[in-house]
């Protein structure tokens, strides 16, 4: 391409290109629509293992599938789901032909169309020309090139992209009549389209061949090695060696000398056919194929390798121009173009698109209280209760006791109430009318936590509650009439090692500045009762929770709560005077939800182990008689805690890394819990004592939500098992 008329030969053929290219792109993209439009494929029926479709069985057991999987931030699940039954045990029959039943659609995953993948790799040159490669292989390194590439999905089967090469070729002819050497630098920018077999490999597969074309532009600049580091030509003689002096017969003493294999002398500039200041800028075509390995769902690896077919003649510099051991054949060069390259995608896909739902007319209502159980958050209302539009129960006077179970229903805006709902008329805790002061133990505005130490010693005092107003959570002992009183409990308090403790003016507004009566608190400690020493005070901390949540949301009075570093806030019931107490209240609280609830002790400012108090438990958290050492419970009970402790709960996620316990990093789902399992971290939403309810309800919510390999897991004394363990303690007699 020496000449102008050239260069306009070179445009009109690139521009017929780019519009048979286009016609092909039309072409291939209308067969790929046409195809999605009109082909079909025979549904696969999935049973779920646990049913036998022949004679199907209340006490079958699910088989657990336990293969991990850990992959991105988005929804790779740890482990391959257990599948809902596609058919009901009511039509679940032998009788019942395969093909009459109806399968599961599954959630579609959208293609990500115009969506921006950007790669980088590295590869490898191979040159087809006029010269002939001598020893190849020792000259890769002198190959090498590097690539990048951003492309787009434009449907199903077809990929838009750009892409730029740079990178050198270099090529040593050795021969018996020849001996001649270039090394060009490449640059390469060029479109292609890829086809991806996208109509008959599924699009979840890991491995995805192709093939593709393109028109590119380029541009090199070759130079030859032709003179040693002295700037002495070299002179191949006939029997292979390379010399100072040219052979004339009469000098065989001439000193042998070796390439320093630099390439110094520009081509073009040596004008060594008369060939002038050619063009060294031309067009090619790339044709190729490929793999693509999906490593993570938006990390790809590419191996690849295409032919370019160029438009010049003169990358090597010789051409049919040349004479004598210069002259070359009348075609086109080319150059092969091998590569790695890893593909990322710039935006997340969009969530699957979920089918729609028709369970939810099947799901039915649980607990019959009006409420479809895809909606209920109270799933398991006695029939007696009132329920909202949401299934919980009604609390007229808001006292935290369901008005089915509340035995005064009209009890004052913010008294204290007993678990039956009636007014606590005990001066320690009730509200008088005008003034009330109370010991203030201490108060974290938002970002600011208590100390363990802080911690241990106000969950030992009987009575602490805490108050969350303004963002700041206030901690406080007792109620009273006057701030004397409050002034004595102060001094009992300071004398267990609490510091900065304060009287203030609790209501009708907070006031820290209290004067106190110092005759009057005089009197007062006169007749004060003095502090029990070494008394123990058992709580039941009821759970661990991501996000601050409502008290009432536990249906007991004065729960207290602490927040922590650990961005959890913890919450514990009322101190109870002895073990029997406490553990019976823990029992309350399972039955009711909090299957996690546990018994803890406290004791002169400091948490305590129940051995360290004389108390030896179970694995079920009952007591075990110190002297026959025996479980103080029945049997029967026994059996039954099993069954009241067996929780199951969805898995939606799995990582190799932990994760930040935080709504936004799960689809806003809150109240998510962490356990380790096999060296992976796993995260679990809702819970349910009902495998039904959970492998239905709580399962499709999930789905819904776009966890779509979501599946059902189940733990015993917040251990997990198996279902098939599982299964036999809900069916042992």
């Amino acid at each position: 391409m020496n000449t102008f008329e050239d260069i306009k030969v070179y445009k009109k053929a690139w521009l017929s290109f780019m519009a048979v290219l286009l016609t092909a792109t039309f072409s291939l993209s209308t067969f790929a629509q046409d195809s999605d439009a009109s082909g079909t494929s025979d549904s696969t029926i999935e049973l779920n293992p646990a049913l036998d479709s022949a004679n199907v069985k209340p006490t079958a057991v699910p088989e657990e599938l336990d293969t991990e999987t850990p992959g991105s931030v988005e929804e790779t699940p740890a482990e391959e789901p257990i599948e809902e039954p596609l058919v009901s045990v009511a039509t679940a029959t032998e009788e019942t032909p395969a093909e009459e039943v109806e399968t599961e659609e599954k959630p579609v995953a959208p293609i990500p169309l115009f969506k921006p993948t950007l790669g980088i790799g590295g590869g490898l040159f191979t040159y087809f020309g006029d010269m002939k490669a001598y020893k190849y292989s020792s000259r890769i390194v002198d190959n090498l090139g590097y690539d990048f590439t951003i492309s787009t999905r434009i449907n199903r089967c077809l990929t838009l992209g750009l892409y730029f090469i740079k990178g050198k070729i270099t090529t040593d002819e050795k021969s018996e009549t020849r001996n001649l050497n270039f090394e060009s630098k490449i640059s390469v920018g060029g479109i292609n389209i890829s086809y991806n077999f996208g109509n008959w490999i599924k699009e979840e597969s890991k491995i995805h061949p192709y093939l593709f074309l393109g028109i590119e532009a380029f541009e090199f600049s070759s130079k030859t090695d032709s003179i040693d580091a002295n700037g002495k030509p070299y002179y191949y003689w006939s029997d292979g060696t390379i010399r100072v002096e040219a052979e004339t017969g009469s000098n065989l003493n001439a000193a042998e000398t070796e390439r320093d294999y630099v390439y110094e002398s520009d081509l073009r500039e040596s004008n060594l056919d008369g060939l002038g200041k050619y063009s060294q800028f031309s067009f090619g075509v790339p044709a190729g194929v490929g793999i693509e390995f999906k490593i993570v769902p938006r990390l790809k690896l590419n191996l690849s390798t295409a032919m370019h077919f160029t438009f010049t003649d003169l990358i090597d510099n010789v051409s049919k121009s040349g004479a004598g051991v210069r002259e070359g054949n009348a075609g086109l060069e080319r150059f092969l173009y091998t590569s790695v390259s890893l593909h990322f995608d710039l935006f997340p896909p969009d969530p699957p698109e979920e089918p729609e739902d028709t369970t939810i007319a099947e799901v039915g209502d649980q607990d019959n209280d009006g409420v479809n159980d895809n909606e209920d958050l109270c799933p398991d209302t006695p029939e007696i209760a009132e329920v909202d539009s949401v299934g919980c129960p009604l609390d007229g006077d808001e006292d935290g006791v369901a008005n089915y179970k509340d035995l005064e229903l009209d009890t004052p805006p913010g008294a204290p109430v007993d678990t039956n709902g009636v007014q606590i008329q005990d001066t320690t805790f009730r509200i008088p009318g005008d003034s009330v002061w109370t010991v203030l133990l201490g108060a974290f505005p938002e970002g600011e936590f208590p100390s363990d130490d802080f911690t241990d010693k106000i969950l030992s005092i009987p009575g602490v509650q805490s108050h969350v107003i303004n963002d700041t959570t206030f901690y406080i002992k007792g109620l009273f009439d006057n701030p004397e009183d409050a002034a004595v409990e102060k001094i009992g308090i300071d004398a267990q090692g609490l510091e900065d403790t304060k009287v203030v003016l609790w209501e009708p507004r907070f006031n820290p500045n209290v004067k106190i009566d110092s005759a009057l608190l005089a009197e007062k400690l006169k007749i004060a009762q003095p502090r029990i020493e070494d008394q123990v005070i058992y709580r039941v901390q009821l759970g661990a929770f991501s996000k601050q949540i409502d008290t009432k949301f536990f249906g007991i009075v004065d729960v207290v709560m602490l927040p922590g570093k650990d961005g959890l806030f913890k919450y514990l019931t009322v101190d109870n005077a002895n073990f029997e107490q406490a553990h019976v209240l823990r029992k309350d609280m399972v039955a009711t939800g909090f299957d996690d609830a546990f018994v803890v002790a406290y004791r002169n400012g400091e948490r305590v182990t129940m051995e360290s108090i004389g108390i030896n438990l179970d694995e079920y958290g009952n007591r075990i008689d110190n002297s026959s050492g025996t479980t103080i419970t029945h049997e029967d009970d026994v059996a039954q805690n099993e069954k009241d402790a067996l929780l199951f709960k969805i898995q939606v996620y799995a990582s190799r890394e932990p994760i930040y316990l935080a709504p936004a990093n799960f689809k806003g789902l809150e109240n998510i819990e962490e356990y380790e399992d096999d060296g992976l971290y796993k995260y679990t939403s809702g819970g349910s004592n009902d495998f039904g309810y959970a492998n239905s309800v709580l399962l499709n919510q999930l789905r819904r939500r776009g966890y779509k390999d979501a599946f059902v897991v189940v733990f015993l004394h917040n251990k997990r098992i198996t279902l098939e363990k599982a299964f036999e303690i809900i069916n042992k007699e």
